[in-house]
């Protein structure tokens, strides 16, 4: 018997996993999975596997946590795809699934609103105390498994570190089919959500320099309405700045993979991904990704341009770049040049 422990996940790129291995579930291996509520709706639950939904409330959590130690025997193994272990030592096989670099300690909260900031310090508790209830890791990079050690060795337990396994998967089934026939809308789509390692704000101030240049490429993006503060900025830039980015709102998957090759190229400025899932579909439908000079894009991804993505300045070149093969690099005078230019700025100001 197998437990998917996965409750809280509902958006994004775990959603998609989670939605793929329920299909890909085999008929004959029966399964309970502890799913969130508020994906009630959008997931498909192959009649193998029985679902038992969990609301968002440490009660309802709790339960769905005593319900796994209650319920999975020996022999018995419990997935946990929602990165953190069970609070409860289970008599199953525990397998805990890292898809958040946030539960890690590896990506800044500088940028997180209050709120965010205490639910990862939780998340990041919980993973530490509760480590020990893990028997196996699975990860999906070799980026994210170098990081899992490193967290491991800061504070080994005393039962010995887990074993880590590296196994990326995701189901690219459906993107050439989504994809195919589409015309071509934009210059740019980044495909994110609006968490603030997704980076939107620099992007957002690349375009304004950009803007300031004479240049006004067009880029659509995929965040949610409900992220007020961030599209609140975007409308003042977008109106002093005539800036031409377009919001599609939060996107069912199959029509996010229909847009790709809506856009002459997918920009990916986030700086903290495990997996980066938009980057391997883009890859799969032909897009030239331009995105961060970091790890985790490179694992998976080879990128046509990249830039650092703590910067805005480097942002829009790598935009000019792709958009015209040259960023404008500034001009070198010699060292006669030089002295002479300065003996004539002297000369004018004395």
């Amino acid at each position: 018997m197998f437990c998917l422990f996965a409750p809280n996940v509902h958006t994004g790129g775990g959603f998609v996993l989670l939605n793929s291995m329920l299909a890909a579930w085999p008929e004959s291996l029966p399964c309970i999975a502890l799913l969130d509520r508020r994906a009630e709706r959008v997931l498909m639950i192959p009649p193998q596997v029985e679902a038992v939904w969990c609301d968002r409330s440490l009660i309802s959590r709790l339960k769905a946590e005593y319900f796994a130690r209650r319920r999975m025997q020996k022999g018995d193994t419990v997935f946990c795809f929602h990165n953190l272990p069970p609070l409860f030592r289970s008599r199953a096989k525990v397998y805990c699934y890292i898809h958040n670099r946030y539960v890690l300690g590896t990506v800044s909260l500088s940028d997180a609103v209050l709120w965010v900031k205490f639910r990862v310090f939780l998340e990041r508790s919980i993973a530490r105390l509760f480590q020990v209830n893990v028997d196996r890791y699975i990860v999906q990079t070799p980026t994210m498994k170098r990081d899992l050690i490193a967290w491991m060795r800061r504070r080994p337990r005393k039962s010995g570190d887990a074993p880590i396994d590296i196994m990326p998967f995701v189901d690219l089934t459906n993107v050439e089919i989504a994809t195919n026939g589409s015309k071509l809308c934009w210059d740019f789509i980044y495909v994110a959500d609006g968490s603030g390692h997704k980076n939107h704000r620099r992007l957002f101030e690349a375009f304004r320099l950009l803007a300031e240049e004479g240049h006004r490429p067009t880029l659509a993006i995929t965040v949610s309405e409900d992220d007020f503060a961030l599209l609140s900025a975007l409308d003042e830039l977008r109106s002093t700045f005539h800036l031409n980015i377009v919001n599609l709102g939060q996107l069912p998957h199959r029509e996010v993979l229909a847009r790709y090759r809506q856009a002459r190229a997918v920009i990916f400025p986030s700086y903290a991904e495990s997996f980066g899932i938009p980057l391997i579909e883009a890859t799969k439908a032909g897009r030239p990704i331009i995105a961060g000079e970091l790890d985790f894009v490179r694992d998976v991804c080879v990128p046509v341009e990249t830039f650092d993505p703590l910067s805005e300045v480097s942002i829009a070149r790598a935009i000019k770049r792709f958009l015209f093969g040259t960023a404008d690099p500034i001009e070198l005078q010699s060292s006669k040049q030089f002295v002479r230019s300065l003996i004539e700025m002297s000369a004018i100001e004395s």
